[in-house]
């Protein structure tokens, strides 16, 4: 937009011009003044029979100007002097001269066309404007009104909430988690955070839900809600006759405790709900199952989730297996002491047990069968769980204790507040008693937060301490070891060899309930993998008449038989823990070393015959073509001219190890170093390979950079070898009876008698990597939420 001025005579002359298209030309404004409000504008626009129209208004405020009934200088149109449907079009008027020399403008310019010739036409671009305008006022006021008042509520509300008994209560807790040992890493932190204690039946029979059409909290579903739960992400799918069915908590319940024979009645359920369509990692989900008809708790159960998608439940029953008087914790109600069999925290291994202290809600969820007398307390249970390290001498490691300070009724005023708003204090201390084997920690920066942005919070925190454990305190962390087998999979946990734990080991002959009730899934490449082994093992097992049987311990994944149907075939039953045993099998270059290495070594698998499984190996390959690996290998062995040898490791504690290798004599290569406990360690430049597998040297001292006889680059066909993704080591070994030397490592050629070192694990990108990842993932998922409940309010 263009504007000129021309004075003639007594009266000036303007010209407005635009070179947009005639479809975006809507209107041209000029004012005389230095700002928008107060100041006299003259407003002209395009009809569609050729005519302009001219106004002359006055805004009063950031809108649509009205008109102004008494100008102080009255416009004339000049029409025949203009070119309005044009291109470039130019609209003139004249008005009486202002007398000054100077004279300030502002001038506008919008794309819509008013579409009539009344001079009193609403702006369109201002219509807009004043939209959104009045949108953000308005959401502004009602959302200041909204917090005030539910700032009221909650101040008029009691903190000890007594009457006749509900059937949901909202619970503001106070987590608190102490490491102990290793004494150097100490480390302690406490922060709130917010969980529903519901009654089952009450919750299925949608009778807690909130709002309208539960978009408060509601139950079963997450999306467009401010809260909810659905049964998917608790205990343990159901198998049906075709596939998985996802069954309701309380039938997943009963099936759970089917082996007991204790008829269900009411549950109490602690859990953290999900906010906004987001599901945090809900690390302790706690039952209280009462028994038909009777009002004492018959026993709970802890469902634990880890941060890899794996779910553990432990059943406790009351007075079985419980700790004695003398054992247990002043002001508690019952305590348990049990094996640890789930892997939690990557700075634990697997071994120990666990000390479970637990104060039970003051009364059972009301159901017509048994109701309390009288008004009650809203229930406050509390849970304290200790680490202790494996006997002989067994110390606290760790201390969780979980301890409601305010329980409150699920209304949707109270659960708004609690969201909302900035989490109320009892200001009454924790009772000693409950957290004797520390000093109460401070609160965290955090824990001013509303319990809303606590519940987007909980991966963050998660990874923020686990950040500070392992580059400030110097923790290492521990493999991952896969969960142990499921209900009505127990046959496969004993022909897996069990999983390790010295003080009450999974392959023993009764089996507790509970125990393993959620797996990771299959990754696209080892569901492809699987495949790929069903395929030419079906193939190979037909043509020599062997029936080939594979079972998961994850019991929602069917048994699959392979092969022949006869009665009398020879039977291979396969037991696998992990989808890794897939990708294992693939890359495997024989037999032997798949048995070596995912069998005997890391455990994810086993045979019931090693002979058939090697007959059947030998089966799946066409005479002519024994897999790219092998060739691979083959080329290393005769056109490399290397030979067989032993791989020397020096220098680890005092200890020398042994492992039978294949790789040129004097190349220095990279090993992992993974003990019973599942540490796993990397060392570089201190493995050579000698020449020859005479292991008398061992006995003595060496040197290594004096062993190494070859320095130079390793040959073409190691390069290739090493690309393969499969390590040139065999995993056999021999060490210590506490250790296990685990091949997995590349090979890698060195120039100089010692390998560079690893980098600072405190480098501030390693520390700052993982924290922003997860920094991006709450915001995106904050995002995607706000965007699904604006979709369940409209």
């Amino acid at each position: 937009m263009c504007v000129a001025a021309t004075q003639v005579g007594s009266d000036t002359f303007y010209n407005l011009s635009t070179t947009v298209s005639l479809e975006n030309f809507g209107w041209m404004a000029i004012g005389f003044g230095d700002r928008m409000v107060g100041t006299p504008a003259v407003v002209v626009w395009p009809n569609s029979d050729n005519s302009t129209t001219l106004s002359q208004r006055k805004a009063t405020a950031h809108a649509s100007p009205p008109i102004d009934p008494s100008p102080p200088r009255l416009a004339t149109l000049r029409e025949d002097l203009s070119k309005s449907t044009a291109t470039p079009a130019s609209i003139l008027f004249s008005m009486p001269s202002s007398g000054n020399a100077t004279e300030m403008m502002v001038f506008a310019f919008g794309t819509a066309n008013p579409r009539t010739k009344d001079a009193g036409a609403t702006l369109i671009r201002h219509v807009w404007m004043t939209l959104l305008w009045d949108i953000g006022v308005t959401t502004l006021c009602l959302a200041s009104s909204a917090y005030l008042y539910l700032l009221r509520h909650q101040r008029n509300a009691s903190l000890i909430s007594t009457g006749s008994p509900l059937s949901g209560y909202i619970l503001t807790n106070q987590v608190v988690h102490a490491r102990l040992l290793p004494v150097e890493s100490k480390h302690a932190f406490s922060y709130q955070t917010m969980s529903l204690l519901l009654s089952v039946s009450a919750l299925e029979n949608k009778t807690l839900n909130c709002g309208w059409r539960g978009v408060i909290f509601g139950y079963p579903g997450i999306w467009g809600r401010m809260t909810g739960l659905r049964p998917q992400t608790y205990l343990r799918d159901q198998i049906g006759s075709d596939a998985v069915v996802t069954a309701s908590i309380r039938q997943k319940l009963a099936e759970l405790l089917r082996s007991s024979n204790m008829k269900l009645g009411e549950v109490w359920m602690m859990t953290m709900p999900s906010f906004l369509g987001f599901e945090g990692i809900n690390p302790l989900t706690v039952y209280f199952c009462y028994e038909k008809g009777k009002a004492d708790v018959w026993g709970i159960i802890l469902e634990v989730h880890n941060t890899f998608g794996e779910r553990h439940a432990y059943v406790l029953q009351v007075g079985k297996n419980e700790d004695g008087q003398d054992k247990k914790s002043q002001g508690y109600d019952h305590q348990w002491t049990f094996a640890r069999q789930f892997h939690v925290s990557p700075f634990n291994d697997r071994s120990g047990h666990y000390v479970c202290s637990v104060i039970m809600p003051s009364h059972p969820p009301p159901s017509t069968v048994v109701r309390p007398s009288g008004p009650t307390t809203a229930p406050r249970p509390v849970i304290r769980l200790h680490l202790l390290t494996a006997p002989p001498s067994p110390q606290i490691k760790l201390v969780a204790l979980l301890r409601p300070t305010l329980s409150e009724p699920l209304t949707a005023l109270n659960l708004l507040a609690t969201l909302v708003l900035p989490p109320r204090s009892s200001r009454k201390p924790c009772n000693p008693h409950l957290l004797s084997a520390i000093p109460e920690p401070s609160p965290a920066p955090w824990s001013a937060l509303p319990l809303g942005a606590a519940l987007l919070l909980t991966s963050l925190r998660i990874v923020y301490q686990a950040g500070l454990l392992h580059y400030q305190r110097g923790l290492a962390v521990f493999a991952r070891p896969e969960p142990a087998a499921g209900a009505g999979r127990e046959w496969v946990e004993q022909a897996l060899g069990g999983v390790w734990n010295d003080i009450e080991p999974s392959n023993k002959e009764e089996f507790s309930i509970g125990g393993s009730i959620g797996w990771q899934s299959e990754s696209p490449t080892e569901r492809w993998a699987r495949i790929r082994f069903e395929e030419k093992m079906n193939t190979a097992a037909k043509k020599l008449g062997i029936t080939v049987r594979i079972a998961s311990t994850n019991p929602l994944v069917p048994i699959i038989l392979l092969g022949s149907q006869e009665i009398h075939a020879r039977t291979l039953v396969l037991c696998y823990r992990s989808p890794r045993t897939w990708t294992a099998i693939l890359v495997a270059p024989t037999a032997a070393h798949v048995l070596e290495f995912g069998s005997r070594t890391e455990h994810w698998f086993s045979v019931s015959d090693d002979d058939l499984f090697n007959e059947l190996w030998d089966g799946c390959l066409s005479p002519n073509e024994s897999g790219q690996i092998a060739k691979i290998i083959r080329l290393i062995r005769d056109g490399a001219g290397v030979v067989g040898g032993l791989g020397a490791w020096f220098n680890l504690t005092g200890t020398n190890y042994l492992v039978p290798c294949v790789a040129p004599a004097g190349s220095r290569l990279e090993l992992v170093l993974q003990d019973s406990t599942g540490w796993i360690s990397i060392s570089r430049g201190n493995f050579v390979v000698l020449p020859s597998s005479n292991a008398s040297c061992l006995n003595e001292t060496f040197d290594a950079a004096s062993l190494s006889r070859s320095q130079g680059a390793l040959s073409t066909e190691l390069q290739i070898f090493q690309s393969s993704v499969i390590s040139a080591i065999s995993v056999s070994a021999t060490a210590s009876a506490t250790t296990t030397i685990v091949g997995t490592a590349s090979a890698t050629p060195t120039t100089t008698g010692t390998e560079s070192s690893n980098s600072d694990p405190k480098s501030l990108g390693r520390i700052i990597g993982p924290i922003l990842g997860s920094l991006l993932a709450v915001i995106l998922c904050i995002m995607i939420g706000i965007c699904l409940m604006d979709n369940g309010w409209t």
